[in-house]
This record gives C-alpha cells, structure tokens and sequence, in this order.
C-alpha cells in the first residue's frame, strides 16, 4: 500500500515540476522558445486538464498582467495553435485554430484574419505550395489579410511575446501599463495600514 502512495506522490510532484517549468518558459522564454522547449509545453498541456478559453496569462510564473496584454488576449488553444507553428506541426496548428475560431463571429470583421490563416495552415498542411496557397486565398479574402497571414506565418510565432521580468519596482518598470502588481501592492498597503489603525 506504502509504495502505491509513493508512485502517486511522484507523480505529483512531477506533476507541479512540470507546471513550474512552463509557467517559466511561457513568461521568460516564449520569444525565444526552442523547439524541444515547445514540445515540452505542448506535451504538458495535452496531458492536462486546461480548459481551450483559459487564458494564458494564468501560466505566468510570478507576474499577473491586464486582459488587454498580449498574455491576457491569448487563449490555451490560439498558444497551443503558436506552438504547433513553432514545431512546424501545420496539420495540428490547424486543427488548434479551428477550435479558437468555433468561437469566433464569422461576420466579424476582426476576425477575418483568424480564419484565413485556418484556410492557409490547411492548404499548406495537404501540400499545397506557398504561392498557389496565396493565390487561392486571395479569392475569399482581402489582398491585405492574406499578406498579413503570410508575413506572420514567415515569422517567429512569439515574436511579440517580450519576457515578463518583474524586478519590483514598477516606478521603473517596462510593463507597467499592464502589470497589476503595482494596484494589488497600494491595495495590500491600505489593508495593512486600515488593520493597524483597527479599522
């Protein structure tokens, strides 16, 4: 009985090593993330039980950020649909896009974007070459988005996603415009002070 107990014991603690190393790539490491390192974080979240809509500013490993920050603002399969792009698996990056669009308005002008890139991660992962791909796309989208898709797609997926080093002094800081550290630590400090004076 004592050694089932040990393996589930291991197993946890796997479990939260693994969670911690995640949480470090996803904010120190994301723009310059390795191809083993994504293959990592995307094992891990296969295996786990995150749910598509989470956003990925819960993986951050000791920083917690504003909606409206590019962490905020992706959800766990539009990162899993990055990730997949990294390790140049089209066929699945397609299919985690597709599962981001089911919640998007088709109508939307905004989202437009998100379904070319769909059609174009499809097209590119059948086979279809590059040029004969745009040249398709160009029938059902705007010259404009279609160039959009191709640039990112020729690019590093997480180019925009700038390590989150919180060095505690958020008077100097780069990410105070979406940081919320600085608002939690005024608030901590006017409980403080309100439970000292007996309030």
């Amino acid at each position: 009985m004592s050694e089932i107990n040990t393996k589930e014991n291991w197993k946890i603690i796997e479990r939260g090593i693994n969670y911690d190393k995640v949480c470090k790539i996803v904010q120190y490491k994301l723009k310059s993330i390795s191809k083993e390192e994504a293959e990592f974080v995307i094992k891990y979240i296969c295996n786990s039980n995150l749910e598509n809509n989470m956003q990925l500013k819960n993986l951050l490993y000791d920083i917690r950020v504003k909606d409206e920050c590019i962490y905020g603002m992706v959800t766990i399969d539009l990162f899993l649909c990055l990730l997949y792009l990294k390790v140049q698996d089209y066929e699945k990056a397609a299919k985690s896009l597709s599962d981001y669009n089911k919640g998007l308005d088709k109508n939307n002008e905004n989202s437009r974007y998100y379904f070319c890139f769909e059609l174009f991660l499809c097209l590119i992962a059948s086979g279809v070459e590059k040029e004969r791909g745009i040249t398709y796309m160009t029938k059902f989208y705007d010259e404009t988005i279609v160039q959009m898709v191709v640039d990112d797609f020729d690019h590093n997926p997480f180019e925009h996603f700038e390590p989150l080093l919180c060095k505690k002094n958020c008077v100097s800081c780069s990410h105070q415009g979406y940081c919320i550290a600085k608002t939690e630590r005024k608030m901590y400090s006017k409980i403080k002070g309100s439970l000292k004076n007996g309030n």
